[in-house]
């Protein structure tokens, strides 16, 4: 079985790739050409180096302890290129090693878009001083390697200087990079225990098409959650669901296995597993809380109406992947343990994700629950809005918990580096004590969200409905109408209020907001049936709340039964 294809795969290719270059100079017979060609490697590998180095730092605007590494790999690559710059046929260990440098730098660069904004969950961890030393670390024992190749060189080039012109500065430029030696080796001592690999377990961002299927479906729910948590997304309720019941089947999988696990094993390590399964029911719990409270509600959004299979699916895979059969000896439930510990490690993921996603659902006055009232719906209470983040979090450190109880089983976890992570960004801080974790430096949040504040919608005595808004002010809004807007989604109403330059938006303003504004200023734009790019699938027709109410659709639907988690029994 190949490994798989991520971020510390090819560049420890490539690391292993230049110190057997290293180990292996040209002879000192070799033709000027073999020699040339080991200089133009040699040249191409610093110069990606400097290129992946610069883009390692850039969260930090140059104030790492890194910098000064930083720095002098840059300025290095600039004398690099004039070696890489040299026609040769590129067939040395020394250009296969900036391949996979190069590939390297690649797959992570495609995590984050040009103006530096995360495409993926993985790339909030290019902002982690600690994963970023660690990459620093191995860059170090590539450029290093590459230098001292790199002053070896000139001896062998200097009988042909006279015959070959381009022989003299290739060894002038040999010279100046073999004089980095020395500064990086010092620099490697200084990155050396402050780094980790937290960076190594990142995939392509669309995946591997070679990994396992349930790889594949787990790369697809992290995918799915990162862009439904983004502040110009509206979660389905299904969505909301399918992750919850996803992270029940997790849960439950997990401390059944470890529960059985224990049965067959003695001494500290059955402590171990017997703590393991009672965390992993504790986050079963937490989960089960939720899913209740979702049941009862309904949200204005529709993005996300894949999830539920996608969920299901996922469910269904870890099953048939960690099935033991009836008397299962300790290597068929090691085998699968090591399943639900790589799968368990979506279950901080999904509780954060989820839990931005209703935040900013509340902040569109988009989550509501049936009521007997006139337009059928109300906003949820100043409690329930706090029970359910509060919820979210909770979650969010028992998943956290639950990493760090299966990092303590027996054997090495199948992605240590990510667990880790993941313990230290989600799990309580006395989690990392009993791991012994020395503390990092806070991740860089992944998106800051601006502060909205909440509009109200009232009807008037004589039925007119007034929308007070704190930067629109006061709008008067005809109720039909507002029932047609608020079907539309936040980006369809905006492009609508662009052809309107006075109407000044900041990008805070909520659904029912936007929807009140193209009511009052560009009613005839709702004339037109919406197509279904700007209302989403299974969008139904709204009527605007009231006061302490909110929009709601206009005949209720009953709530869609949510996929069940399937049944994982042994």
């Amino acid at each position: 079985m190949r490994d798989p294809l991520t971020y510390g795969s090819l560049a420890d290719a490539a690391a292993r790739i230049a110190t057997t270059a290293a180990a292996n100079p040209p002879r000192p017979s070799a033709r000027v050409g073999e020699i040339l060609d080991h200089a133009a490697g040699i040249g191409r590998l610093l110069a990606t180096a400097g290129r992946h180095a610069k883009f390692l730092d850039a969260p930090f605007g140059g104030s790492g302890r890194s910098t000064t590494f930083v720095n002098r790999l840059v300025t290095t690559a600039l004398i690099a290129d004039q070696l890489y710059a040299q026609p040769t046929p590129g067939h040395t260990p020394w250009h296969r090693a900036a391949d996979n440098l190069g590939a390297a730098h690649d797959l992570l660069a495609t995590h984050v878009d040009r103006a530096g904004h995360h495409r993926s969950l993985d790339a909030v961890i290019l902002g982690d001083p600690l994963a970023v030393r660690g990459a620093m670390t191995r860059l170090t024992d590539i450029t290093l390697a590459a230098a001292l190749a790199a002053r070896a060189l000139p001896p062998l080039l200097a009988p042909f200087q006279t015959n070959v012109p381009s022989a003299i500065p290739a060894a002038q430029v040999l010279t100046r990079l073999g004089a980095l030696a020395g500064p990086i080796r010092m620099s490697r001592e200084r990155l050396h225990p402050t780094g980790d690999h937290a960076l190594d377990p990142i995939a392509p961002l669309l995946g591997d098409p070679a990994a396992p299927p349930l790889d594949r479906h787990i790369h697809q729910v992290r995918r799915m959650l990162h862009q439904l948590s983004q502040p110009d997304a509206l979660i389905s309720q299904q969505a909301l669901l399918g992750f919850a019941n996803l992270a029940i089947a997790i849960s439950d999988r997990t401390s059944v296995l470890t529960r059985r696990a224990a049965t067959l094993t003695r001494g500290p390590n059955r402590a171990h597993l017997d703590i393991a399964s009672e965390q992993a029911a504790d986050t079963a719990r937490s989960w089960r809380d939720i899913r209740p409270f979702l049941l009862d509600t309904t949200s204005r959004g529709t993005d996300g109406h894949q999830i539920p299979h996608l969920a299901h699916t996922t469910s269904r895979l870890l099953g048939a992947n960690t099935r033991t059969g009836k008397n299962p000896d300790r290597r068929d439930l090691a085998r699968a343990l090591d399943v639900t510990r790589n799968a368990a490690l979506l279950l901080p993921e999904i509780a954060e994700r989820s839990g931005l996603a209703v935040q900013t659902l509340l902040a569109h006055q988009a989550l509501l629950r049936p009521a007997a009232t006139p337009t059928g719906s109300t906003t949820l209470g100043d409690n329930d809005q706090t029970w359910i983040v509060d919820a979210y979090r909770a979650a969010t450190r028992q998943s956290g918990s639950t990493i760090t109880y299966l990092l303590r089983l027996p054997g090495t976890h199948p992605q240590l580096a990510r667990a880790l992570y993941l313990v230290q960004r989600h799990a309580p801080e006395g989690d990392h004590d009993l791991l012994g974790l020395h503390e990092a430096d806070p991740a860089v949040d992944e998106t800051s969200r601006p502060s909205w504040r909440t509009p109200v919608l009232s009807e008037e005595t004589d039925g007119t409905l007034r929308l007070h808004d704190p930067r629109h002010g006061t709008l008067q809004v005809d109720n039909t109408t507002l029932s047609t807007a608020v079907t539309r989604s936040p980006n369809a109403l905006r492009g609508i209020l662009a052809g309107h330059p006075w109407i000044n938006l900041d990008g805070t303003e909520t659904l029912i907001t936007l929807a009140a504004l193209v009511t009052a200023y560009a009613p005839e734009a709702l004339e037109t049936p919406a197509t279904d790019s700007e209302t989403g699938p299974r969008r139904a027709p709204s009527a605007p709340a009231l006061a302490g109410q909110s929009p709601m659709p206009a005949a209720i639907p009953q709530h869609p039964r949510a996929v069940e988690p399937p049944n994982l029994t042994l």
